[in-house]
């Protein structure tokens, strides 16, 4: 048995959002937990992204690479530093490279599901281990020849779980591990208040179901005029966004704000969030929103489903159900100063106890130890 040296972490980055911030987090949690040395290998796919915000303080390795052939030949260099002491957690959009690279290398590799693979839904990964585009795919047409090589296969939820264990029922190792997003220094007091603000955090891009919670938000406002709401993203979908809200006769009303490094503040500024996609692996946003104190309106399904307690920890809708989640939306417009502040505090304690970073760092470390013997 080899002990656990280094892990290496990758990540195909096509966007400034949540699964960038858990990349480096996890990386984060890792070393200030086991002092275990650790390097991210994060190819900019597209753009150079801007990641010096997620990497202060960070005294992991990161490895930044611009194209494919750097990406191999800087995660293949990374990986023959004591490559039988190495595990290496690769990822939904690259894991043929990095199976091929690992196995070259004698090198044992665990593949995070960020996305769900799904029979009617397609992401993007790479076709080939000598592939430098990403291509859609869903679940069905996934390798999963290849991914039987992973030692393990891991879900960001029970949803993300079910999902790839459909696809892949002979693997033996198929693993479930939460997030684990950072949290404030310090408690933020959570005060009573009308919820009058709506927040939505997302990547404006359309599996996010943002126009379904726009429409959602224009029949609350037309039964209660004296409701805002942000949105906080970019992305594809926002002309098209933008245009529903005019035609909607919203513009002011809902304000887009773009993305935002100062995503703290907005959430100070705002009483409830709104999350829509009923597909979501995880829901990072709705953890980030509880811990600055916000209750949280979400449909009951897929990873977001298992953040949220109906009545308990925030408001839960019926997936695709517009009346539903009108109906959830009031509810928290009526909540109580009192039963907003038990929301809050409910919800906190529970991602407290379940999301948190410390817990992310040991999953991970155990699975990495586990792998070297495996």
């Amino acid at each position: 048995m080899n002990a656990l040296k280094r892990i290496v972490i990758t990540w195909l980055a096509t966007a400034r959002g949540g699964a960038e911030k858990s990349s480096f987090e996890l990386c984060q949690s890792i070393r200030r937990r086991y002092h275990t040395e650790v390097a991210l290998v994060l190819w900019h796919y597209g753009e150079a992204f801007d990641f010096s915000s997620l990497g202060q303080g960070a005294e992991s390795e990161v490895i930044h690479c611009y194209d494919g052939d750097e990406y191999r030949r800087r995660l293949a260099d990374a990986l023959a530093v004591s490559s039988a002491s190495t595990a290496l957690f690769s990822n939904h959009r690259a894991f043929q490279v990095d199976l091929h690279l690992a196995s070259r290398r004698g090198v044992k590799c665990a593949v995070l599901f960020r996305q769900t693979p799904l029979a009617d839904g397609a992401f993007r990964t790479l076709p080939s281990p000598a592939s430098s585009e990403l291509v859609y795919r869903r679940g069905a047409e996934l390798d999963w020849g290849a991914l039987q090589r992973a030692t393990a296969l891991i879900g960001l939820s029970d949803f993300g779980a079910r999902g790839i264990a459909s696809f892949a029922p002979q693997h033996p190792r198929v693993v479930r591990i939460y997030n684990g997003p950072s949290m404030p220094g310090e408690n933020i007091a959570i005060r009573p208040r009308p919820v009058r603000r709506f927040l939505i955090v997302s990547r404006l891009i359309s599996w996010k179901a943002i126009d379904f919670g726009i429409t959602a938000f224009s029949h609350l406002q037309r039964r209660y005029p004296d409701v805002h709401l942000q949105i906080a993203g970019d992305g594809e979908e926002e002309p098209r966004l933008r245009q529903l809200v005019n035609d909607l006769g919203l513009s002011k009303q809902v304000a887009f704000l773009g993305f935002r490094d100062d995503i703290q503040r907005v959430y100070q500024s705002n009483d409830c969030l709104l999350h829509l996609s009923g597909i979501e692996s995880f829901g990072r946003v709705v953890i980030e929103a509880t811990n600055h104190g916000l209750p949280a309106v979400v449909p009951q399904s897929a990873g977001t489903g298992e953040l949220v307690i109906n009545g308990h920890t925030g408001l839960t809708f019926r997936p695709d159900d517009l009346a539903d989640c009108v109906r959830a939306l009031e509810c928290a417009y009526h909540l109580s100063g009192a039963d907003y502040i038990r929301l809050g505090a409910t919800a906190r304690r529970r991602a407290q106890a379940l999301f948190n970073s410390d817990r992310l760092a040991e999953e991970y470390v155990g699975l990495a130890n586990s792998m070297l013997v495996s």
